[in-house]
């Protein structure tokens, strides 16, 4: 589902960031889809990248949780979510 959102996101004309597990994933991403930024939600330094990468205008989401909790502190102004898939959502800090 994310790879075919990131396709329509490129068919579309827009700056597609996009978020995998694993590095080769992240490679496929960037060769084979054309994402503008890949970026590993395992890597260290992951928060300091999707912060790098700006505000989100759209964001589509399949699996909940921390990047989830991250990506609505990283949502422009009248930003829109997509949600896909069996989660649940607990806001931090409370």
């Amino acid at each position: 589902m994310g790879s075919v959102t990131c396709q329509i996101g490129k068919i579309m004309g827009l700056k597609v960031i996009a978020i995998a597990g694993s590095d080769d994933k992240v490679e496929w991403l960037r060769k084979e889809i054309g994402v503008d930024v890949a970026i590993n939600y395992k890597a260290p330094d992951f928060k300091e990248q999707i912060t790098a990468a700006g505000f989100a205008d759209v964001y589509f989401d399949n699996v909940g949780g921390d990047i989830l909790n991250l990506m609505m502190t990283r949502m422009a102004m009248k930003g829109r979510i997509a949600l896909c898939g069996a989660f649940s959502f607990r806001p931090t800090g409370i």
